[in-house]
């Protein structure tokens, strides 16, 4: 008996995310009821500890540590912040802001004639970023952007009522972490060196090729012989 169908379908989507990360970073320093950190050692603890992990092989097992409970409930006036929190680069710029839009439209279809099933498609991508950049203490605004399509195309031919043959294509992206477009730029004028993030970086791209001949048989197991390629 032959048997014909088929079917044809399209769609599009609009994707977009929003990325933000403040962080501060803070630290204080110890310095007891004298004020002078150097006469007010820290409070420390003993901790039992496994010689065979660390520590003096010949010593009693306890080691004393600092004791973070009882610096945390020390009066506030014992701990000082550190003169670093006026430089850290975390407090001077601690927003890292990055959007990224995707506008995308797909086709796809298939047909079934006999023996025989084919699918296959188009989907085009075209995104945008846009992010926050503090280059040399100075906030910018820099973005970037792609386009992209990929296609794809599967069939499967039934050579016997137990034994298939199937092969596909296919082709992917994997856009860039977000974290990625965005934070601070550290640049030395002396060595001619920096460190910047890249708002237009692009995406990473990849196709897949297979190719399978699977044979079934009873009372329920699989016997196949694949080949897979992908190049990334």
């Amino acid at each position: 008996n032959l048997a014909f169908s088929g079917f044809l379908k399209g769609g599009v989507n609009l994707d977009r995310q929003d990325y933000r990360n403040s962080q501060v970073v803070y630290t204080y320093e110890y310095v007891g009821a004298s004020g002078n950190r150097l006469q007010s050692p820290r409070p420390l603890s003993p901790v039992r500890y496994n010689p065979q992990v660390g520590g003096n092989l010949f010593g009693d097992g306890i080691l004393p540590v600092s004791d973070a409970r009882l610096i945390a409930l020390s009066p506030p006036s014992w701990l000082i912040p550190s003169a670093t929190n006026l430089t850290d680069p975390n407090n001077l710029f601690p927003d890292q802001i990055v959007k990224e839009t995707v506008k995308a439209a797909y086709v796809m279809g298939g047909i079934r004639p006999w023996k025989l099933a084919l699918e296959g498609g188009v989907r085009a991508e075209a995104t945008a970023t846009e992010g926050r950049l503090y280059e040399r203490s100075v906030a910018v605004r820099r973005g970037g952007k792609s386009d992209d399509l990929f296609g794809f195309l599967s069939g499967k031919y039934r050579l016997r009522k137990d034994l298939w043959l199937t092969a596909g294509y296919g082709e992917s992206t994997l856009r860039p972490d977000l974290a990625n477009l965005t934070g601070r730029a550290t640049i030395n004028d002396a060595t001619l060196t920096g460190n910047i993030p890249n708002p237009s970086l692009q995406p990473e791209h990849a196709s897949k090729t297979v190719a399978r001949l699977e044979f079934y048989f009873e009372p329920a197991g699989t016997l196949s012989v694949g080949y897979f390629v992908n190049d990334l």
